[in-house]
């Protein structure tokens, strides 16, 4: 979303004026919560996926991910 979008929802919605600086800070602080979201629940699935097998011992579980290089961080694909 962009600056000024989120300055005119805020202002439409809240009623609130924010300048420039806020809306920068604000928009990088919900960027960076998002992403620690993110890692939290790629964990909470690895920790599912473990769960899954020691409860059921026959069965296959099979949890994908991408990397784009071997130190990059994974990205989710399909758990199957």
């Amino acid at each position: 979303m962009k600056l000024k979008e989120i300055q005119r929802r805020v202002t439409s919605e809240i009623h609130v004026n924010v300048n420039m600086i806020r809306r920068r800070k604000d928009k990088k602080m919900v960027k960076d919560k998002l992403a620690r979201n993110f890692v939290e629940e790629l964990v909470m699935l690895w920790d599912y996926a473990d769960e899954l097998r020691l409860k059921n011992i026959r069965s296959t579980i099979n949890l994908i991910v991408n990397r784009v290089t071997s130190e990059s961080p994974p990205h989710f694909k399909r758990f199957y």
